[in-house]
């Protein structure tokens, strides 16, 4: 991203930015993950007649 050598400031707002991304991706990931497993059982459970 930037070249923070030298630059504390601008360098703990970068490792801010990546944190908060990594953060986004990994609760989209679990969201989706869980709707998937939701979905998943909802098949099985429709598929032995429940």
């Amino acid at each position: 991203m930037f070249s923070a050598a030298g630059h504390p400031g601008r360098a703990f707002a970068n490792d801010v930015v990546c944190g908060v991304l990594l953060l986004i991706l990994g609760l989209t990931s679990a969201v989706l993950t869980y709707r998937q497993r939701a979905e998943a059982r909802r098949a099985a459970g429709a598929a032995r007649g429940m």
